[in-house]
């Protein structure tokens, strides 16, 4: 089952996609690390060849149950998003706002990963909760910075959305006892967008 927050917030920032892959992570907070995603793909790619090239076998029972689930709402979300009718037009505007977005996200990801590894270099004792104190003033005001430069183009795309897939989408909220939030909505698709895959993906679902 679709969770409250997919509800709540998080339909409208894959409206556009037809899947919930590129908003996967869309939950409250989640712009807070949206810089961490392609550190994170590296690592576990390097992961995984360590461990072929060690020979080694990993547990994947975990990680199977959790993609298992994650696949379940995914066939929910994208069951919801074909009655949206989402147009060609509507995914194109997407793209061309994921491009515009791409390398201010992309120049926030490098500067927060500047201002952690300083920050770990000046720590000799090799605290994390330290290391994350020293910047976490300075990561919010990237965060915030990041945001007002990204949020246009985020609501340009929900403006995009018809009177008819708005009510949609208001009717899935009230459904589960909630007021559809159009400002959440909009904060949730921009940083969708902002995902460090969002234009490959949104090319390979966008008619050309």
């Amino acid at each position: 089952m679709i969770s409250l927050k997919w509800t709540l917030c998080g339909l409208a920032a894959i409206t556009l996609f037809a899947t919930a892959a590129t908003a996967q992570g869309a939950r409250e907070g989640h712009g807070k690390n949206f810089w961490r995603e392609g550190a994170r793909s590296e690592r576990m790619g390097a992961r995984a060849e360590f461990a072929a090239r060690m020979g080694a076998r990993a547990d994947f029972t975990g990680m199977r149950g959790e993609r298992a689930d994650r696949r379940e709402r995914r066939g929910e979300i994208r069951k919801f998003v074909r009655t949206l009718e989402i147009t060609e037009f509507q995914r194109a505007q997407a793209l061309a706002a994921a491009k515009s977005i791409a390398p201010i996200a992309a120049a926030a990801r490098a500067e927060a990963r500047t201002l952690i590894e300083n920050a770990r270099k000046s720590n000799t004792t090799g605290d994390r909760e330290a290391v994350r104190a020293a910047v976490r003033e300075q990561l919010k005001a990237l965060r915030e910075r990041t945001r007002d430069q990204i949020l246009p183009y985020g609501q340009g795309v929900f403006n995009l959305l018809t009177v008819e897939q708005k009510a949609k989408l208001a009717a899935a909220a009230e459904k589960r006892g909630r007021t559809f939030d159009a400002d959440k909505a909009v904060r949730r698709m921009t940083w969708a967008l902002a995902r460090p895959r969002a234009v490959e993906f949104l090319e390979a679902r966008t008619q050309r």
